[in-house]
């Protein structure tokens, strides 16, 4: 067996061990160019590519100061607190440097297409110490994942990850130091991978030029239309909309960047290179278990950056809180007769219990995996909600949902996400939004809820 390389400078090398040349099936007839493993480095724009195109996305971290209105369910005067937020942005064409104000809640998504080859390099200009980016749902190698203590700490100097986008489906990216703390912190962002549409592969019929003018090209524009894998088959959709519960506990988020983490240090007390070294678990727990990381008491509820009550508006009060005109409205409006794709991420520390009203909706996929595909059709296959009856998801599920409503269910339909208690499943608070049924001709869209702005833009 090979060492597999952990010099992000390195070359591929060809004559890599057999066990590392496994091959995906990415297209339907596919060309078969890409590993599901790659141990070595491969350049951006690599031969290896069909179209010459690597995907590379440029993050940059940062303990940012910028702080973000969230609005207190309670208070029926609507009155709201800002709380501070960490993040990921993408950087504006250089290696160094990127206004405070380019980052939103959540993290800037990333969008790809099955089969590619990926680059997502950490330029980490955190004043608090090191970060990871962990890509959650997929498998890649060790020093590849992102994982604290288990793959490199990346500081200063930054690092490149690499890997192959094997499978279609939802997935998200996060922090994975520190990493309770740093994701309730903001530290994540969406991550969706999708297949090629399958009219414009080789071998597909041939379209007529006005016909395969419609057709979208992957990665798909954020909100529909595209394309996406439901068992052996791949199903267009027409309005996308992408919804990750998430609920903030004001306390945790004056915690410094190693808070219940270090070994030794009093907390904001950097040590000779300027990290902060936090102060250790059991010592918060001691002296001060109010301020512990097993006790999470969350305030306030949002839905992809926006707050309830604010996820009920199609128009977002843009003069209330200026941050809110680089967030997409949440609601989710499509014609009868037309496909919705719901996307669902529970970021909760709890338990989110969603209820679609009026509407039946089919689970395609679970946690990034396409369900009632070959060869896993014995034990898997998608299946029906009925409207009204409720399901749960735990932190870090996704559900990806298939909605096609008809002439009959034209209207509003709340849906209801309840955060509880994972113990002892006490309610803790709600967020509600809309999908609206409307008439042909009467327009689809909205409902994107991607958060981290920049929306209409996968992968600048």
């Amino acid at each position: 067996m090979p060492i597999i390389s952990r010099d992000p400078t390195q070359l591929a090398n060809p004559a890599l061990h057999p066990d590392f040349q496994a091959n995906i099936n990415v297209f339907i007839e596919p060309p078969k160019w890409a590993g599901i493993l790659t141990p070595d480095y491969i350049p951006p724009n690599s031969a290896l590519l069909p179209d010459g195109v690597t995907p590379r996305f440029a993050s940059a971290s940062r303990r940012v100061s910028k702080k973000r209105r969230v609005m207190d369910t309670s208070d029926p005067t609507n009155e709201s607190k800002k709380v501070p937020f960490w993040g990921f942005h993408e950087k504006g064409g250089g290696e160094t440097g990127e206004e405070e104000n380019d980052y939103h809640f959540p993290s800037q998504p990333i969008r790809i297409v099955e089969g590619q080859i990926f680059h997502g390099k950490l330029h980490n200009t955190s004043i608090g110490g090191q970060h990871t980016i962990h890509w959650h749902g997929l498998e890649p190698t060790g020093h590849n994942d992102g994982v604290g203590k288990l793959s490199m700490e990346v500081g200063s100097k930054g690092y490149e990850y690499q890997w192959v986008a094997s499978a279609a489906g939802t997935y998200f990216y996060h922090c994975h130091r520190n990493t309770p703390l740093h994701f309730e912190m903001g530290m994540y962002g969406m991550l969706l991978i999708d297949p090629q549409n399958p009219r414009r592969v080789a071998g597909a019929p041939r379209l007529n030029p006005s016909r395969l003018r419609d057709e979208p090209l992957a990665p798909y524009a954020f909100g529909g239309p595209g394309y996406v894998r439901r068992g052996n088959d791949i199903v267009r959709y027409d309005v996308e909309a992408i919804w990750v519960s998430d609920d903030v506990d004001p306390v945790w988020h004056e915690f410094s960047h190693n808070h219940g983490f270090a070994d030794t240090g009093p907390a904001g007390i950097p040590d000779a290179n300027g990290n902060d070294l936090g102060v250790k678990f059991e010592d918060v727990a001691m002296h001060h278990p109010e301020r512990s990381l097993h006790l999470f008491r969350p305030q306030y509820f949002v839905i992809s950056g926006v707050p309830h009550p604010w996820t009920r508006l199609d128009v977002l009060p843009v003069a209330l809180d200026p941050e809110l005109a680089f967030l997409s409205p949440i609601p989710a409006r499509v014609q009868f007769d037309q496909t919705l794709l719901v996307r669902l991420l529970c970021a909760s520390y709890g338990v989110c219990r969603y209820t679609f009203e009026g509407l039946d909706v089919e689970v395609i996929a679970m946690d990034g995996r396409v369900l009632g595909q070959t060869p896993h059709t014995r034990y898997s296959a998608p299946f029906k909600i009925a409207a009204g009856v409720p399901f749960e998801l735990t932190a870090a599920r996704r559900f990806d949902l298939l909605i096609r409503p008809t002439s009959s269910e034209v209207g509003a339909h709340r849906v209801l996400v309840e955060f509880k208690d994972r113990i002892t499943k006490v309610n803790w608070g709600i967020a509600e939004t809309f999908i609206h049924v409307v008439g042909r001709g009467q327009g689809g869209g909205q409902g994107q809820g991607v958060g981290g702005g920049r929306a209409n833009n996968p992968n600048r």
